[in-house]
């Protein structure tokens, strides 16, 4: 008698970008340190959907509390110290893999050439999103890529830049990151910020500034899906 064909299971695995949280306190939080909350999203796949909370440390704002839970970080950055009351919500409720206040230390380490989170390496960066915008063109709306260099300055037009268009490191990742697809290089050092709106307004095409790199959070790979006999995952389980 032949065997009976045995059920399978099929497990499909997704990619997605690690998402992280950042608590603030309006009252003390400089205009550098949230420049260097904006900067590191600016380098991470899905880094514009990061969520900066405000908080005194002792509690967070029911509407706050509600957009870190629609958030569901997978770690969180605090730039000021939490209660034990707080941290007990936050673990209990939102659940993220960590926690991380930053230290006075590691405060005054922060600066345009310092990058936030040093401690949170495993998360991708956008380096591999260029050549996939470009491969994945449409030929009646080509995308035009604008690498908009970061100069490492603070204040000013440079604020305006970074927040509404968003920067990109000058590190050799990076510019291989854009050497095999058309785009326009933008130089902010000297910062002319009339020339800047001026090229983005003569732009042809679908721009795609920095802020829009880290938005796109498309698999980077197809989904991959395995089949495997019942039997099998039963002796795996065992």
């Amino acid at each position: 008698m032949p065997p009976e064909p045995q059920p399978t299971l099929t497990v499909t695995a997704e990619s997605r970008p690690i998402r992280s949280a950042f608590l603030i306190d309006p009252r003390s939080t400089t205009g550098g340190e949230l420049n260097s909350i904006v900067r590191y999203c600016c380098g991470i796949w899905g880094g514009r959907f990061h969520g900066i909370i405000p908080t005194d440390g002792l509690a967070i704002s029911e509407n706050w509390w509600q957009v870190l839970r629609l958030c569901d970080p997978d770690r969180i950055c605090s730039f000021v110290e939490l209660s034990p009351e707080l941290l007990h919500r936050i673990n209990r409720y939102i659940a993220p893999s960590e926690i991380h206040t930053l230290t006075p230390t590691e405060k005054e380490r922060l600066s345009p050439g310092y990058k936030i989170c040093r401690w949170y390496p495993e998360a991708l960066g956008v380096d591999g999103i260029p050549f996939r915008v470009w491969q994945s063109r449409q030929l009646h709306l080509e995308p035009t890529l604008l690498y908009i260099v970061d100069s490492h300055q603070e204040g000013g037009d440079y604020d305006f830049v970074l927040r509404n268009f968003g920067v990109l490191s000058p590190i050799i990742s990076m510019k291989e990151a854009f050497r095999d697809v058309p785009h326009t290089p933008i130089d902010l050092n000297p910062l002319n910020i009339e020339e800047l709106l001026k090229t983005l307004a003569e732009q042809t095409g679908r721009p795609i500034v920095p802020l829009r790199l880290c938005a796109d959070v498309r698999r980077f790979t197809r989904s991959k899906s395995a089949a495997f006999c019942r039997a099998s995952a039963a002796s795996w389980a065992d």
